[in-house]
Order: C-alpha cells, then structure tokens, then sequence
C-alpha cells in the first residue's frame, strides 16, 4: 500500500483488496511488528537499559532479551524468540537469517534476525552510552552456553537533536528508514523529538503521533517511545484490596500518548518493593491493540566483571495471562452449565444444545477443542454409560452454585463474595430447621410472627 493515497475515502472491501500488511510480535504479547510502542517509566527504573537491550538483541540477531525469558511454548518444544527459530531463509530474504513467527494463519513476511536498528537518545553522553554498550555485550548471551557478544554494527546511535513536528522531518525519517533498511526505531526520551518538549500539548503529541502512524503504515518499522512517568503516587487500593487503576494516569503529558500508540508498558519498582523484590522492577503491559493479553516479567539490573546483566524472572503458570479465544469463552460458558445443574449429567449433544443456544462457534474443530479442554478440568467428573458415551457433570454435586458466584473472579473478590453467600445460606437453613420445629403450631398467624421474631434475629448478628 505504499503508493496509496488515503486522503479520499474509500470503500473497505476495496481496502483489503489492495493487501493489508497483518501484524505480527517484535516481542511477543509485548511489542507489536509494525507498530507503536509507549514504555513508560519511573526515573531510574531502568527503562532506557531495556531499550538499549532490546536494540542489542534486535541488531545482534542473537535473540530478543525481554522474549528470551517470557517467550511462550508454540510447539515442538520451541519458544517465541528462542534461537531455535532462527532458520536460514536465504531464497526468500536479503538476509542471511530471518526469524520465524509463530504459526498464524496468515502468512508475514520473515523478519530479519540481524535487523538494522537506529537509537535516537539526544540528551546523552556518547561515553556513557558507549560503556552500557559495551557491559550490555559483554553479559549477553552467546548462544554457547557462554556470555560475550560482539558490538553489533547494525545498531545505529543517533545523537542529534531532532525535532518532529512537520511533515518535512517526517519525510526525512522515511527516506532514512527506506534507504537503510531499518526496522526497529527507538527514541529515548521521547519529549526531547517534540518541538519545545511539549508532551503536554494535545497537538503536538498528537502531530508527532500521526507522522509515526503514517511512516509504520508506509514502512513497516516497529517504533518504541521511552517515556516518563510524572510525580504522581501509584494508584490506591480499592475495599478489595485490587489497584484502583493498572498505572495510566503515571504517564507524563497529554493523554493523547495512551490513546494514539498501540501498546502500553508500564515499568515500576514500589509494586515489586511490595513483593519482597528487593532492586527489582516490575514490566506490565497496560494496553494492547492486537487484543492480546499483555505479558507480565520482573527483572534485576546485575553487575558483573565489566558486564551488566539484564537478569528476567518469569511469572508463575496460573500468573502469565493468555490470549482470550472463541474456545474459551465456550469452555467458560460450558463450565456455567454444569454449575447450574451440578446434579444432572450431561451427555456431549445435550451440552452442545445448550452451548449453541449461549453462542454460535464457527466450527466443529473449536467445539472438539473445548471438549477436550472441559474433559481435562478437575472440576468436571467425565463418565461412560451404557453405551460407552462421554457424559458430563460437576464433579461435586451441590457446589455449583456458589461456584457459578465466585467464577472468573480475583481471589480477594471472590473469598468475600463467597463468604457471605455462605452465611446467608446458613442462616436460611437456621431458618427452614425453625420452621420444622413450628409445623405442630394450631395458628398460621403465630407461625409468621415467630419466623420474622427469628429473620431479624439473624440480621442482628444473634444467631
């Protein structure tokens, strides 16, 4: 589409005819290809050392650093950003290397394992530059069960004071994308590319965004902004003990940055000072355009022997959250149906039925997919009968409706939901025992005067 004018409007059919470039992940569930990365942070949390680290990664070809720790397991024993998915691909690239997506279903074309990368960082000492350089190489891994690589000389430092506010500057970045083949621009810090560092102007954000759309759309590039938090203290706690907010309002100037990138990472230490992570920081992606959920890392800035290292920690299983899909939403309604009869058992046709009426899956392959997904959750008891067909049920009859309550929800809300369907359910089973009791009384009248007596009793906190 680089020879498009979208001045006009235009039809959307005749949109996709013209071949869409699909996004794919620079940094899986973190950084989108292709698109417009905010890292925000607070002062001295790290930031920049990641932005430096993740040009390293890109440029060297030895591995993306963040995805090396989070990257997920796709098949065949294989990580996203794992090395193994280097391939040689020299019939369909410029490159010797190229780096293998994920399967999609859809195809894109291979990034460049070693890919030129270009640093915007203004306001810094080129010798302090050159020494994180340096120490970040040097506690790299190799890929040799070693530490140590080589400066890359696909990463490109940029030390002029640039300003993007018109469409000129813009052209000129383009050129320099096009001409030297970059694919990933990193600026640090952002305020210093904005004319009179305006972050809080509305339109100058929203200029310098509309110029970086435009050249991602035209190009490809993946474009990251190392940002600033203001002084703002962390969001508070709600009665449930859960952040009022995910950390948005943290973010320095316009709230046109939020609403004009296509990620959001947030990077804080007080939230792991709280864990007991005593020097480490905290990374959560707070928005995320391509749907998927966002990944969650700790990290630790070590020193070395004239090394840093970047040291990940990953989250634990039940932590790590997961792309939402059609098959879950049909596992989770699936679940509410056997919580709502949890005495009945339900053959696969019968559940199906039901599974329909709630939502329309487009194929019997997601269906099987959700079968297979409910016949292995503890919860669910999975039975033969007579003639040897699968039939469901809750695996504890008479639980499912408190279950169905408390379903999807964060444990602090959940154990306190739960606590007071289950006192109210004792009080009325106090209540139908006291009417038992009543059964032999002569007057009906006397028997509603003594079962109000016995509700307000219980409202009072007697019983």
């Amino acid at each position: 589409m680089e020879k498009i004018d979208f001045k006009n409007v235009i039809s959307a059919a005749e949109l996709v005819r013209l071949g869409w470039r699909p996004h794919g992940w620079l940094l899986w569930q973190m950084v989108p290809q292709g698109g417009i990365t905010l890292l925000a942070g607070e002062t001295a949390s790290g930031k920049s050392f990641l932005g430096l680290d993740l040009a390293l990664g890109v440029a060297s070809g030895r591995g993306k650093a963040w995805d090396m720790e989070i990257g997920e397991e796709i098949g065949d024993g294989k990580k996203t950003g794992d090395s193994s998915w280097l391939v040689a691909d020299r019939k369909n690239s410029d490159f010797p290397m190229s780096y293998q997506l994920p399967p999609i279903s859809y195809q894109l074309s291979p990034i460049s394992c070693e890919a030129r990368v270009r640093y915007f960082c203004a306001d810094a000492d080129p010798n302090l530059i050159a020494e994180r350089v340096l120490r970040l190489c040097r506690g790299y891994p190799n890929g040799k069960k070693g530490m140590g690589i080589e400066v890359p000389g696909a990463l490109d430092l940029d030390f002029t004071a640039h300003k993007f506010g018109e469409t000129i500057s813009f052209n000129w970045l383009q050129k320099e994308v096009v001409s030297r083949g970059y694919q990933l621009l990193i600026f640090d810090g952002l305020a210093q590319y904005l004319p009179g560092m305006a972050d809080g102007s509305a339109p100058a954000v929203s200029t310098f965004l509309r110029g970086l759309r435009q050249l991602t759309s035209q190009t490809g590039v993946s474009v990251v902004l190392l940002h600033q938090f203001n002084k703002r203290q962390a969001a508070r706690l709600d009665k449930w003990g859960l952040p009022t907010s995910q950390g948005e309002e943290r973010v320095r100037g316009s709230s046109e940055l939020l609403a004009g990138v296509d990620s959001v990472l947030l990077l804080s230490r007080p939230e792991a000072m709280k864990l007991g992570g005593m020097g480490r920081a905290v990374l959560k992606v707070v928005k995320n355009r391509l749907g998927q959920a966002g990944a969650r890392l700790q990290f630790t800035i070590v020193d070395g022997e004239g090394s840093l290292h970047l040291l990940f920690e990953r989250l634990g299983e039940q932590a790590q959250p997961k792309p939402r899909r059609l098959v879950d939403a049909a596992f989770d309604e699936m679940m509410r149906i056997l919580m709502t009869e949890d005495e009945r058992k339900f053959d696969r046709r019968e559940l199906t039925r039901l599974l329909q009426e709630r939502m329309n899956l487009p194929s019997t392959r997601m269906l099987r997919e959700a079968f297979s997904i409910l016949g292995k959750d503890e919860r669910v008891r999975v039975e033969r009968d007579e003639t040897r067909n699968k039939r469901y049920s809750w695996a504890v009859p008479g639980t499912g409706a408190l279950e169905k309550k408390v379903y999807g929800l964060p444990p602090a809300m959940a154990i306190d939901i739960a606590s007071s369907y289950l006192l109210s359910k004792a009080r009325l089973n106090l209540a139908e025992q006291e009417m038992e009791r009543m059964q032999n009384k002569s007057s009906s009248a006397g028997l509603l005067e003594q079962l109000t007596e016995l509700l307000q009793r219980g409202d009072e906190g007697e019983l």
